[in-house]
This record gives C-alpha cells, structure tokens and sequence, in this order.
C-alpha cells in the first residue's frame, strides 16, 4: 500500500525484505544489498584509499555507508536526489583536473574527483566516490582501471 511505502520510504519497484522476527511478528523493511557486505566494502574501501592515495566514500541508494577518512563525519549521511538520479541513471564522472564536483548529503558538501555506480544483476545499487586528499592531485588512468576492476569484482561478489 502506498502509506506504507511512504511510511518506510520505500519506492515502487524497489525490493522489501519480510521476516519473521523473534516476537512472531512480520517485518517488512526496505532490502539494502549492500547493507550486509559492510565489512568487504570497508576492507577493500581502506585498501583502495591507501593505494591510490584518495579519500573513499560509499553509498547505497539512501546513505552514505562507508567513509575512509579518519573522522568518518560523512558516515550515515543522507544522499540527495540528485546523487540518487545519478545512481538511477548509472552515470559515471570523472574530473578532467583536480577542482571535480560539488555534491551536497545531509549536512554537507563534498567534492568529489569522481564517481562511479555499483551495479548488481542489472541494478544500480550503489555509488562509489573518490574525494581529493589532501595533496590534490588528478585521477590518473591507472587508478581508474583499478576502481573499474574493484567494480566489477563486487558486481560479481554481490
């Protein structure tokens, strides 16, 4: 019913998860794929960072779920329609120099040098995104191949 996906923010067409819980209650909740890979995403978001010397951030369609920076202050913020569009959309950016692009989440606005979709079985789930560190420098192509590789490992993990 529509007060019940409104009431759970939940869009037509996206998945629901129903269990039964320890009460012998029915939940019905919004099914997040990347929700329960939180640890491998973690893991391969600080192997990614180091490596390539770039701040990461993850999102799923509503949050973001991974921050690599020290003070994790962007970790569980709300993404904006606009990021969502782009996920919808499958839309890759990459910034030709260092200045990329404003993106505003719940509380703040980032900058990121380039992001990419995390698609699933034909669904974008998921947004990847590099931020400048704090010696800027420009996305170079091997660092973009590494990212597409980490991609479509977890298209194939998830």
């Amino acid at each position: 019913p529509k007060e019940m996906r409104r009431k759970l923010k939940i869009q037509e067409g996206d998945q629901v998860e129903i269990v039964l819980n320890k009460e012998g209650k029915v939940d019905i909740k919004k099914y997040l794929p990347l929700g329960d890979k939180y640890e491998l995403l973690q893991d391969i978001s600080d192997t990614l960072s180091q490596n390539l010397g770039f701040k990461i951030l993850i999102s799923d369609k509503e949050k973001i779920i991974i921050d690599t920076s020290n003070n994790k202050d962007l970790l569980n913020e709300n993404i904006n329609s606009d990021m969502l569009e782009y996920i919808k959309t499958r839309e890759n950016y990459i910034s030709k120099d260092t200045k990329g692009k404003r993106i505003l989440v719940e509380r703040s606005e980032i900058v990121a040098i380039a992001f990419f979709p995390i698609i699933v079985e034909a669904d974008s789930i998921g947004m990847v995104y590099i931020l400048p560190s704090l010696m800027p420098k420009q996305l170079e192509l091997s660092d973009i191949n590494i990212i597409k590789f980490v991609l479509d490992f977890l298209k194939n993990y998830l």
